[in-house]
Parts: structure tokens; sequence; C-alpha cells
């Protein structure tokens, strides 16, 4: 029983510190993004002017220009992709050798999918985020396929994650034939999830302002619960 408990709070700790780490990365990210967009928007007015007046210095402009571009790429396709899979195999990869005794590195390997996915949805959260202040169009039908695509192979990462001794096509084989066992605790599993998203994301929104608070003390509920459902689903799958 003792254990039981000492359980619990070792992977709320490292479950907060995964949340708190990606919540200040993200918010680093998107200071460090404004400012590269800010400096090229002061160069629009430039290569306006270049274009009425003088093409050579184009010469002077566009290595400045070229140079910002870079660093945003890099950001977005390589920074931001690669620190999140680490910080998720860092503090993830440990709670699941606590709670199942999983290799990390076997860990990050199975892990691959579900981040490059939810990579995506951070992403496209983002042009939602900006239809809803600034009215940009997004794609509701590719929104709703990445969240069932995101659910189906959550589901069967975790039971890759709980059964990480057997073979991915034998765990793919149990996890369509106990779907019916496994859908009320799985249900429970994506609900807190989705319910964590929503105010992670609104966390992340309201971060400089006094609500955030309010929602952090929520936010820290709602990782404790998940981390409960998350040792419902685990003992579903092992019986």
């Amino acid at each position: 029983m003792i254990k039981k408990y000492k359980d619990i709070l070792i992977t709320f700790f490292w479950d907060s510190a995964l949340v708190f780490s990606l919540l200040f990365f993200l918010l680093f990210v998107r200071e460090k993004m404004s400012g590269y967009i800010m400096s090229l928007q002061n160069y629009a007015p430039l290569l306006v002017d270049v274009q009425t007046e003088s093409v050579g210095q184009l010469d002077t402009i566009m290595p400045t220009i070229n140079s910002l571009l870079t660093k945003v790429y890099l950001f977005q396709y390589f920074i931001i992709p690669l620190t999140i899979f680490l910080i998720w195999c860092l503090f993830q990869g440990y709670v699941w050798k606590v709670l199942n005794k999983n290799k990390i590195l076997k860990f990050s390997l199975l892990s691959l999918p579900l981040i490059f996915l939810l990579i995506l949805l951070i992403s496209y959260s983002f042009n939602v985020l900006s239809f809803a202040f600034y009215g940009s169009d997004f794609s509701p039908v590719y929104a709703c396929l990445l969240l069932i695509l995101l659910i189906v192979i959550s589901y069967f990462t975790f039971i890759n994650y709980t059964l990480h001794n057997q073979s991915i096509k034998k765990n793919l084989r149990f996890g369509i034939k106990n779907i019916k066992k496994l859908i009320l605790p799985f249900g429970l599993f994506s609900f807190f999830t989705l319910t964590f998203l929503i105010l992670f994301t609104i966390s992340f929104i309201y971060l400089i302002v006094w609500s955030f608070s309010f929602y952090l003390i929520l936010l820290i509920i709602n990782i404790l619960i998940l981390g409960l459902v998350r040792q419902y689903f685990i003992r579903n799958i092992k019986v």
C-alpha cells in the first residue's frame, strides 16, 4: 500500500515536470518566433523601397532576411520537434520505468509515431488559435482526421508501453481483440487527456495574466486524475 502511494506521488511529480517543461519551452518558442517575425516585418518596407528605387540594394538586405528565415525553419522543423521528443522521453520514460519497468530507450522508440502526431497537433493548434483570434483559414476536416489518428495511435502505443516485453505485432492483435474490454478505461483516459490539452492550451494563452493561477490549479488536478486513470488502464490491459 505504501509503495502504491509512493508511486502515485513519484509519477505525479514527473508528470508535472513534463507539463511545465513543455509549457515554458513553448513560451520560449513563442517569444523567439515572435521576435523573428517582427524582424521580418521590419524589412517589408525596405523591400518595397528597393523595388521602387534600387534593385542593387537587395544584395545588402537579402542575406539578413535569409538568415532570419533559416532560423525560423530551424526552430520549426528541428529544434521544436527534437526538444519536445527529448522532454517526453526523459520524463515519461522515467514514469513508465517506475510504473511498468520499461526501458527508456525502447520507450523512446515506441513513442516516435505518437510524438510525431502530437507535434502536428500542437502545430495545428496555432492555426486554430489564429482562426479564433484573427479569422484565418483552417480545415476542420483535417483537424478531425488528425485527432482520430491520434486517438488510434495513442491506444496502441499505450498497449505497447504496457506490454513492452511482447512484439508490436502481438500487441496490435491484443488491442483489436480486447477493444471491448479496454474501451471504457481508454475512453476515460482520452477524456481526461482532452481536458488536459484544453487546460494546457488555456494556461499557455493566459500565463501572463491573473487568471493563470485558476487554470493552473485545474491543470494540476487534471494531471493527478490523469495519472490515476493511466494506472487503471494499465491494470485492465494486464488482466
